[in-house]
């Protein structure tokens, strides 16, 4: 059977982690939609939530968000 290499797309069959030891942190690409970004600290996490913060997915927005207020 003849395939067309012009039909194939990018894609990635299996799971993908970058893992930066510099910065403490793993992203986790689940699919194209997004990613999970993974630290042991949460401060480690911060300068990436400052910046990104808008990214955050609606649903988990507070959530998150309460995280990073710390303790009231």
């Amino acid at each position: 059977m003849y395939s067309d290499p012009r039909s194939r797309r990018p894609r990635i069959g299996d799971r993908v982690y970058f893992v930066n030891q510099t910065r403490n942190t793993i992203l986790h690409m689940y699919d194209n939609r997004g990613l999970d970004v993974i630290a042991p600290l949460i401060d480690d996490l911060r300068p990436i939530y400052e910046t990104h913060r808008t990214w955050v997915l609606d649903y988990e927005r507070r959530s998150i968000g309460e995280w990073f207020a710390g303790p009231e």
